[in-house]
């Protein structure tokens, strides 16, 4: 990440709270790359470099370019959880939005016809499963349970978007180091990979993987 502000995980709530930079309102700007798959070490990254809402996120190799670069909101000028990108203004039209979110589409009623992808390919007919008869299941917010979009690739929203905007929970997760073939951790090593796993690595890469 970049170090202009601070991102600190509250282990009480599980979000990643962060404190503006010097010069960065929106604070420190993170490449989020895949832990532990035959993907390993690719980035997150917005298709095709697109700056306007609609674009899926992918997993690339690295670049270290704006589409790479994600920020995360204290609820100021983004959502608290929500992550998003910073499109750059020369790239952006006047009308463009400053910054876009992960989130789905048909979560909304703000949602834009142009932000949408097309309908399903097979039928046109089908509906989403946020569409059936039997998508019943609502959060305290109002808004329907994410289980609807399970297995559809996420993408970029407004962060006005109240709804289509995801917000993130930072669970840590631990890699135990073994010395033998029977499986049995060692002694001493295991801790010491406990503690700077958990303590340095956990937030970014977990968010990797679970996207």
């Amino acid at each position: 990440c970049s170090s202009d502000g601070e991102l600190h995980r509250n282990e009480t709530t599980g979000e990643l709270e962060m404190t503006p930079g010097e010069y960065t309102q929106t604070g420190p700007k993170c490449m989020l790359k895949i832990g532990d798959s035959i993907r390993k070490g690719r980035c997150l990254d917005v298709e095709s470099d697109r700056t306007k809402p609609g674009a899926y996120l992918n997993i690339f190799p690295c670049e270290a370019k704006w589409h790479q670069l994600f920020s995360f909101g204290n609820g100021d000028v983004v959502p608290s959880g929500g992550i998003h990108v910073s499109p750059p203004k020369h790239l952006s039209s006047k009308k463009s939005t400053a910054h876009l979110c992960l989130g789905v589409q048909g979560r909304s009623s703000e949602d834009k016809e142009e932000w949408l992808r097309p309908e399903h390919d097979d039928d046109p007919d089908d509906l989403w499963p946020w569409e059936q008869d039997n998508a019943t299941e609502y959060y305290d917010n109002g808004f329907l349970s994410l289980k609807y979009w399970d297995g559809l690739q996420l993408q970029t929203t407004p962060c006005s978007n109240e709804g289509a905007v995801v917000e993130f929970l930072y669970v840590p997760f631990i890699v135990e180091e073994y010395d033998n073939d029977e499986g049995e951790s060692t002694d001493n090593k295991s801790d010491a990979a406990v503690e700077e796993k958990t303590d340095d690595d956990a937030e970014g890469l977990v968010v990797g993987d679970e996207l």
